[in-house]
């Protein structure tokens, strides 16, 4: 006896018996689909029917659970497109992928490269208002993740990183590494006119970067209490240098005063002789601690429904990056330096006979120190009871690493990597930004991608973080000043004669 096939409520096959094939060709699973072969599958769902090669069938499953999802509240009361498998008898119930809610025609095109595939933030619009580095990194990581991002900048100058440094084809580097991935939007927001086109593009965000000093949104009308109050769901998040109360609260806080504050600084110099670090670490790790705590806020609106202003200071996010060394103080009375950590973890950098640096990292292990003294053919100072353990070479540390700069004279860099390697101890050369660029492993996992094409094609660093599911795409390149400004007031429903009322007035660009 045949068993008769389960259907869906739109007909659909969910089941059925060994002459289904047979009957898939007398009946059409989606009333007006063209009829498909074996190596075709069809997508049914209520916004229409298109049928997919077997190739953006897989795609389409694996795809699916990021689909983007501009209305969720009207997909609450939608049902879901099932997808259909020739070979597999229709739904198959046991893969989640294979149920969404959404739009057929938004993924399709994805496929087909009609647009970028999604990312985990796929469904989430950020409007920044910031400048310099800390509130543009902490959006531009989420522009990485798949949020649409607009930046939104003042009339005429715009970001004040788009006139540091020298112009590289048509591009700032400054300005470019923070702000890749984004839509450009000019507001004057001292304007009215600005300030009302402002809120309204609030009232449609799930998110708001800002990190103007305390209290400067507030003055303007468009701090978190008046934005949520228009819109609940808005996770807020205020970036501050020292924090938004306190006795320091009021000064003005750049990147080297956060490092300096925070005692970041002086785990990284020399205090007898102090000189800037590099790369704005206060700037960028506020950004980094700001973006976590924006996802964790959009987490725990996914469960409330409900948005909340979060606060992150430069301060803050120094001090908290500092976990040992405070750790050490704080349990240890211990007050960390420049060497502390380099003892402890017996981290070491040499110069070789042609004068290339490089770096070993013993750690704790005893088979690296044990490989070390094999590969650099020196048995004695395993059998020097000077550094016998490694508290015996944490101790003496100044020592050893003498005596090492002695033998490492000897042979040139790459010799010396070499012969590291095949005892397995962890060493690396010390690069230079190009030679890091010119890696093999760095090109390997792609950290350096392409955003934009064409003319506007920008070679920039890429998103450290591999997605299985939701890769997304390297996105837009960094934007031309108001580049966006009429396509996203067209969004709001803004018409020509709007925009042009806007521009006479001087509120926007």
């Amino acid at each position: 006896m045949t068993r008769a096939p389960r259907r869906d409520d739109r007909g659909c096959r969910t089941g059925g018996s060994r002459s289904r094939s047979r009957s898939r060709r007398r009946r059409d699973p989606c009333r007006g689909a063209p009829r498909y072969s074996r190596s075709r599958a069809v997508v049914c769902g209520r916004v229409g029917e298109i049928e997919l090669a077997a190739y953006e069938r897989v795609e389409l499953r694996r795809r699916a659970a990021s689909l983007r999802v501009l209305d969720r509240e009207r997909l609450v009361h939608e049902k879901p497109f099932a997808l259909g498998d020739d070979e597999g008898g229709g739904t198959r119930e046991r893969d989640d992928a294979q149920t969404v809610h959404g739009s057929v025609h938004t993924l399709a095109a994805h496929l087909r490269g009609g647009g970028r595939m999604p990312g985990p933030l796929d469904d989430v619009r950020v409007l920044e208002v910031a400048s310099f580095i800390s509130g543009p990194y902490a959006a531009m990581l989420l522009a990485d993740l798949g949020a649409e991002v607009i930046k939104v900048e003042p009339p005429g100058t715009g970001d004040p990183f788009r006139g540091w440094g020298e112009r590289q084809g048509g591009e700032r580097p400054q300005f470019a590494a923070y702000n890749r991935g984004k839509k450009s939007v000019t507001l004057d927001l001292r304007n009215d006119l600005a300030r009302r086109t402002y809120l309204a593009l609030a009232k449609r965000a799930d998110v708001v970067v800002e990190n103007f000093r305390p209290g400067t949104a507030e003055r303007m009308g468009i701090g978190d209490a008046t934005l949520r109050e228009a819109n609940p769901r808005l996770v807020y998040c205020a970036m501050t240098g020292v924090g938004s109360s306190g006795p320091a609260s009021h000064r003005p806080i750049y990147d080297a005063i956060g490092q300096a504050l925070s005692g970041l600084w002086s785990v990284l110099t020399d205090l007898d002789d102090p000189e800037p670090i590099g790369p704005p670490m206060s700037d960028q790790l506020t950004g980094l601690y700001a973006a976590y705590g924006i996802l964790a806020a959009l987490a725990a609106r996914a469960r409330t429904g409900k948005g909340q202003r979060i606060e992150v200071s430069m301060l803050s996010a120094s001090m908290a990056f500092l976990t040992e060394p405070l750790a050490n103080y704080l349990l240890l009375g211990e007050v960390s330096d420049l060497r502390s950590r380099p003892r402890r973890s017996q981290s070491y950098a040499f110069v070789a006979r042609d004068g290339k640096p490089f770096a070993i990292h013993l750690s704790s292990p005893p088979k690296f120190w044990e490989a070390l003294t094999e590969a650099v053919e020196r048995p004695d100072l395993l059998a020097d009871a000077r550094f016998a353990t490694k508290a015996d070479r944490v101790k003496r540390y100044d020592a050893l690493r003498a005596t090492l700069e002695e033998t490492f004279r000897t042979r040139d860099r790459a010799e010396w990597l070499a012969r590291l390697e095949r005892c397995d101890v962890p060493a690396a050369p010390i690069n230079d930004i190009a030679e890091a660029v010119a890696d093999p492993q760095a090109r390997h996992i792609g950290m350096v991608r392409t955003f934009g094409s064409g003319d506007r094609a920008r070679r920039l660093v890429g998103f450290p973080v591999a997605f299985a599911a939701t890769p997304g795409e390297p996105g837009l390149p960094p934007p031309d000043l108001g580049e966006h400004t009429t396509a996203v007031l067209a969004e709001l429903g803004y018409d020509e004669s709007e925009v042009a009322r806007l521009r006479k007035a001087g509120a926007i660009s």
